[in-house]
């Protein structure tokens, strides 16, 4: 009997087909069809869900399909999945099931439903005699997403399982139909990405263009379609292939935009495009500098440079976002930065092809510099007989005066005909010491060396705590060699150049904020064959010649005033000398005189010193002659202010004058001040001592008591001093005072009485009453009696004198 049920199964194994197929809702997916004998199918047999779409708690819905069976009565199906991805949701006959047909009751128990698949079947009572043949849907079945798998892509088998024993077909007789099963399978992706690089792409006429195509996600294999679009809409398929990531576009010659598409499609059959432009003879501007940094007040020249194959060109400037009407179809402007701030810089530019550019830069202006690089060498001159070639100086490179430094750069200059780069380092004590000593690392990339130029920097490695530099310290040391014996009197510039630019000299704070900051450079002298020092009075004059100068020369003639020293050489030779004399002994202006005929000489000058250099042919021995307007230490006693306590003072009462005398001389003064009231002397100090530089304040208490009333000038006068040459400064009468009546403080004039005491006077007083130096509406005019308290006795005063005049 068994032998002949498998006979019979084998038989109508060779004629008819189950199949199980799924369906997805609301997702992408792909199907290809496979008919052989009898099968069990899931449709779609590829079932792919995207990421970024699905979320949890989606569904989607699959077939089971017969092909090709025949006298079918009966079925049933296990349909097993990942259950770490997916779970059961229903499962159902469709309006079109195989056995609608039939108008027959359906009978169908209840799935079986566990963890990872489920069990169902159908049947009817076969009465009258029907059965099922051909190809349709058993039933369909709803699957859930449970959760997004970590990485993605994930596959996940749709298996009929358990083939003969869970998953069967039947016919009318009762026995089983031989099939064979087509699984499924559901695929979890990314949605399929594209980018094109470069999306835009400016070629001269005749140029190439390389375009390359991104892909990720999706489905694989990748499948490229590239387009190019022509300026009039005319579009082309240059290419297609699986691995064509890239396309070279060759010799475009007609102007326009151009376009060039490229269309991804993946194994899910999902199809992504992404579009460039290409634009032949571009036009194309730089405004340059870029992003400048500069001190307030500082004028700032723009340029920008223009290509392009369509002039004439219309230019626009702008700063910050205004348009400057003055500035049209200008290449190069200037700007002048008045407000500590940043600032916006645009130039706008169109063709005569309307093609339109623009290209802006910030301009960051910094506040006033309280800050100062300052360059010390060391030695700062070099003497032209005893320097020889290879001789090395020092250079010190200080900031002074800075606040919370954390980085610092400098390009120092220097005269490569005279000098040459040795090295640099940093000093033991330089400004950053104290960041290393706190745990700091020093980031210090190797110097750039170029002909007559360094460029160093250092910066703190810095992180909280953060540590910065205040004050005033050594950046770093600079060491130049002699290059060559350098001439009489040559000389070299030592700078800090290119402030604030990325390559020049700069200074920053935390996060590379600029600090703002002056250069002091300096200049290497070249000057010195013969020196001679020489205390004149108690100051130092040196002479710098190529001949020789005896120090017990130098000498001073204060009836003359004037300098004279005598020169020594061979006769007929061309002989120079420098000579460098203090200000406080000889004054300009200046005449020289050599051998007493006049000579032109080349004068400079700082606040201390003027130098005098002269040329001379030289003749036995030779006298030089400088002579000024002042050789002589000065005298010089000044008053420098009088203030009274009050300017209106009642008759029998005083007030306070305060006399600022000082000694502007060079030597210590003794000598007399005399206070005027008009022209009745008040009050006479003598013999009063004042060392040069310093001065004093004399305090006298003034009694009025003898004086008329009436309007009095105070002036004070300083006698002068032997020897005293400006006496402009003895005297000081700017300071005044009102006489009058007790009580009388007020008038319509402010601070001036009026001559009589009335109710103004008292009401005034009285809205004075109670205040002290210390009150904020003191005066002291109120205080009558000059006891630092406006109080009844002041208004008592004034009650007296009531309509007294």
């Amino acid at each position: 009997m068994l032998k002949k049920m498998l006979s019979q199964l084998m038989a109508v194994a060779l004629s008819s087909s189950i199949l199980l197929s799924t369906m997805a809702t609301n997702f992408a997916s792909q199907f290809q069809p496979l008919t052989i004998w009898t099968k069990m199918e899931i449709r779609p047999a590829q079932n792919t869900l995207y990421a970024n779409t699905t979320s949890p708690g989606s569904v989607f819905i699959i077939n089971a399909t017969v092909v090709n069976v025949t006298d079918l009565q009966m079925w049933q199906l296990k349909l097993a999945w990942d259950p770490t991805l997916l779970n059961f949701s229903r499962i159902w006959l469709p309006s079109d099931h195989v056995f609608a047909a039939s108008g027959k009751s359906m009978i169908t128990p209840p799935p079986t439903v566990e963890l990872g698949n489920v069990t169902w079947g159908c049947t009817y009572m076969n009465s009258p005699y029907w059965t099922f043949n051909g190809t349709g849907t058993l039933c369909q079945i709803e699957l859930k997403i449970l959760t997004p798998p970590v990485s993605l892509p994930v596959t996940c088998n749709l298996t009929l399982a358990e083939l003969g024993y869970a998953t069967y077909l039947v016919n009318g007789a009762g026995y089983d139909i031989s099939f064979t099963a087509e699984n499924g399978q559901f695929t979890y992706i990314d949605e399929l990405s594209v980018s094109i690089n470069p999306t835009s792409k400016d070629v001269n006429p005749g140029g190439n263009a390389t375009f390359t195509a991104s892909v990720s996600k999706g489905a694989l294999p990748y499948k490229y379609q590239w387009y190019f679009k022509y300026p009039n809409g005319t579009e082309v398929e240059v290419v297609s292939a699986e691995n064509q990531t890239s396309w070279v576009c060759y010799s475009i010659n007609e102007t326009g935009i151009h376009w060039v598409t490229v269309m991804v499609t993946d194994k899910a059959n999902t199809r992504v495009n992404v579009s460039a432009t290409i634009r032949i003879s571009p036009l194309l501007i730089a405004l340059s500098p870029s992003l400048p940094i500069v001190d307030v007040n500082t004028a700032v020249t723009f340029a920008v440079t223009i290509t392009g194959d369509s002039p004439p060109y219309n230019i626009q400037w702008y700063r910050n976002s205004t348009e400057v009407p003055s500035l049209t179809n200008e290449t190069i402007v200037q700007f002048n930065f008045t407000q500590v701030g940043r600032e916006t810089i645009k130039v706008a530019v169109t063709d005569s092809a309307l093609i339109n550019r623009s290209d802006q830069t910030d301009v960051i202006v910094l506040s006033p510099a309280t800050t100062q690089l300052e360059i010390i060498p060391d030695p700062a001159t070099f003497y032209t007989n005893m320097t020889r070639v290879g001789d090395r100086i020092s250079v010190n490179v200080t900031v002074v005066d800075v606040n919370e430094l954390e980085s610092w750069q400098i390009r120092f200059t220097w005269d490569p005909t005279l000098l040459e780069y040795s090295q640099t380092l940093l000093p033991f004590d330089h400004a950053f010491s104290g960041a290393v000593a706190a745990g700091k690392a020093l980031i210090i990339p190797p110097p750039i060396v170029g002909s007559g130029y360094v460029i160093f920097n250092c910066t703190i490695d810095n992180d909280e705590p953060y540590w910065m530099f205040n004050g005033t310290g050594t950046l770093c040391q600079i060491e130049l060699e002699t290059l060559i014996q350098p001439a009489p009197t040559s000389s070299c510039v030592l700078s800090l150049v290119e402030k604030y630019s990325n390559n020049g000299t700069s200074l920053s704070k935390l996060h590379s904020e600029a600090v703002s900051f002056a250069i002091a450079n300096a200049t290497y002298n070249y000057i010195l064959i013969s020196h001679v020092s020489h205390s004149i009075l108690g100051f130092i004059v040196e002479t710098y010649s190529n001949v020789s100068i005896l120090e017990q020369s130098v000498t001073a003639n204060v009836t003359e005033k004037s300098i004279q020293f005598n020169a020594y050489g061979a006769t007929g030779t061309g002989a120079y000398v420098n000579v460098t004399v203090p200000k406080e002994l000889l004054v300009g202006p200046y005449t020289v005189f050599v051998n007493n005929s006049l000579v032109t000489a080349q004068i400079t000058e700082d606040v201390d010193n003027v130098s005098v250099y002269v040329e001379f042919e030289f003749s036995s021995a030779c006298t030089i002659k400088i002579r000024g307007t002042l050789i002589m230490s000065s005298h010089d006693v000044a008053v420098v202010s009088v203030t009274l306590s009050k300017t209106i003072v009642g008759q029998g009462f005083s007030t306070h004058i305060n006399v600022t005398v000082a000694n502007l001389g060079d030597l210590a003064e003794t000598f007399n001040l005399t206070l005027y009231a008009d022209m009745a002397v008040i009050v006479t100090f003598e013999n009063i001592n004042l060392a040069n530089g310093n001065s004093l304040t004399i305090t006298f208490i003034w009694n009025i008591t003898g004086f008329n009333k009436g309007n009095f000038t105070i002036t004070a006068y300083a006698w002068p001093v032997s020897d005293e040459a400006e006496t402009d400064n003895n005297t000081f009468n700017e300071s005044w005072v009102f006489v009058t009546i007790a009580g009388d403080v007020t008038s319509t004039v402010p601070d001036v009485p009026d001559g009589k005491v009335d109710m103004r006077d008292i009401g005034a007083l009285c809205g004075k009453f109670g205040t002290t130096p210390s009150s904020p509406n003191w005066d002291t005019n109120y205080d009558i009696n000059d006891d630092d308290l406006v109080n009844m006795r002041d208004i008592g005063l004034a009650c007296n004198n009531f309509m007294k005049t």
